[in-house]
């Protein structure tokens, strides 16, 4: 009876592993693997960031880009004598319809030719 009660916690110590499972040992033969999201590698975080800022860099060099071209438009405006500044705006009126014309035209055409295809 003592030996059986001897024998009890020796057994038990011994069928625990100590952090020896099948993971532990499959890291050891592998070494820790980043975990993966959705089917891919997540990007180190300094690629990340240099990709964060190029992207705002690219924004702001686009902004500044527009904000130039309009200055430029509103100045050859500004300098031409009144009435070269009507003849450019009814020129800016009439390439517009014609601009909204042409694009009218060319989606009845393609809608014709879709159903005489389909």
């Amino acid at each position: 009876m003592i030996f059986l009660l001897a024998a009890a916690p020796v057994a038990v110590a011994t069928a625990q592993d100590n952090g020896r499972g099948r993971n532990s040992i499959q890291r050891e033969i592998y070494g820790n693997q980043p975990k993966q999201g959705k089917g891919r590698l997540q990007k180190p975080l300094s690629a990340k960031r240099a990709k964060k800022e190029q992207e705002a860099k690219i924004k702001k060099d686009n902004k500044a880009y527009a904000k130039f071209v309009k200055e430029g438009r509103k100045h050859s405006m500004d300098i031409q004598t009144p009435e070269v500044k009507e003849r450019m705006k009814n020129n800016r009126k009439d390439s517009d319809s014609n601009y909204k014309e042409k694009r009218k035209r060319n989606s009845q055409n393609s809608r014709k030719a879709g159903r005489k295809y389909n």
